[in-house]
């Protein structure tokens, strides 16, 4: 548990590097800043593809609180899109890559933040589903500071917009293995988790 719990604060000292990143001279004219509400905008699209009407309903009230809380000056930068300590490459305990960058972006740096959280918040998941974080969600957040993240606020509502990324991926794919059309029993596994991410994403902002 101690060594896992050092990869985790590595991690989160390593997206505090990521975020850092001067895209204006390391990426000029690589994109267009992306803003909140488009980000929002792209997951009714996903979510619609939810095979349980209680779904379907949790995460259209969750896009609908999101909306309304919108945070108004996020930190724009560099952003992973997808990083969790699964992306994290070690060696010897240490940190020594980070892959899966295809869906990186220029846009609100929150995003990967509240992904992490997401990723280290029990309360997300199904009992039988749990992720192994023998850290706080706080120290977490000290780790990230401390390394000169720039981008630790409005906290409660990235997070919750991870709860609703997430669960609408998952009713995507879910929905593709039961129909047969993507073989992956990984997310029959985490079907479970689905009800209880988007509950804990409306909690998060209530």
């Amino acid at each position: 548990p101690a060594a896992i719990a050092t990869c985790w604060r590595q991690c989160a000292a390593l997206l505090a590097q990521v975020h850092q990143v001067d895209v204006a001279t390391a990426l000029p004219n690589w994109e267009t800043p992306r803003g909140l509400a488009e980000e929002l905008a792209i997951w009714p699209n996903v979510l619609k593809h939810a095979q349980d009407p209680a779904w379907l309903a949790a995460g259209t009230r969750l896009g609908e609180q999101l909306l309304g809380q919108l945070p108004k000056n996020p930190r724009i930068g560099l952003v992973h899109g997808d990083f969790q300590p699964g992306n994290v490459l070690f060696e010897a305990g240490r940190v020594s890559g980070l892959i899966d960058w295809e869906i990186s972006l220029i846009g609100a740096q929150g995003l990967d933040l509240g992904w992490l959280l997401l990723f280290s918040d029990p309360q997300a998941w199904d009992a039988g589903f749990q992720p192994l974080v023998p850290v706080s969600q706080a120290a977490l957040i000290d780790a990230y500071r401390d390394a000169g993240g720039p981008a630790a606020t409005d906290l409660h509502w990235f997070q919750a917009m991870a709860h609703y990324r997430m669960g609408a991926i998952a009713c995507l794919n879910v929905k593709l293995h039961r129909t047969g059309k993507r073989h992956d029993p990984l997310w029959e596994r985490f079907a479970p988790s689905i009800a209880p991410m988007f509950a804990r994403g409306s909690a998060l902002l209530a």
